[in-house]
């Protein structure tokens, strides 16, 4: 019924649960029991590409960006890697910039807490989410870095 709302759909690397994002909202759910969680700002803010991490986080880029960590003032002007805790919350556990340019796709280490993700700038990049370090790995003067698995 609601299908035609999702965006994109990963599931758990254990198998028991999925995150999605419908219609730029960030949610999780298992298979069979519990309801349905609601991750990150509930309204003005759009989630997309979300990657289960190997601990069971969820990371997910978002066009929230904290301007004044003071009062917590919220700008949608750039895109953050967001990671948040596999429970329901409105604040992510940790959120990073990334590097210029749009984030085409995201792939997690099945073994560490590291991301690989591609620009539109044809560029390829891992991320230490711990620490939010970012490597760039290579670019490429002929077309986009478009590779299904890239943390295989």
């Amino acid at each position: 019924y609601g299908d035609k709302f999702w965006e994109e759909v990963t599931i758990h690397p254990k198998g028991h649960e999925m995150a999605l994002t419908v219609r730029g909202k960030l949610f999780s759910m298992p298979f069979w029991e519990e309801a349905v969680r609601q991750h990150g700002i509930r309204d003005g803010v759009r989630y997309r590409l979300p990657c289960w991490l190997s601990n069971g986080n969820i990371a997910v880029i978002s066009d929230a960006s904290i301007l004044n960590r003071t009062d917590k003032t919220l700008s949608s002007v750039v895109e953050r890697l967001d990671i948040f805790d596999s429970k329901a919350s409105v604040n992510p556990t940790f959120s990073h910039k990334l590097p210029h340019g749009r984030i085409q796709e995201i792939s997690s280490s099945p073994r560490h807490q590291h991301l690989a993700i591609t620009t539109n700038r044809m560029e390829l990049f891992l991320i230490i989410t711990k620490t939010g370090k970012i490597y760039k790995l290579d670019d490429s003067k002929l077309r986009e870095i478009r590779e299904k698995n890239l943390m295989l």
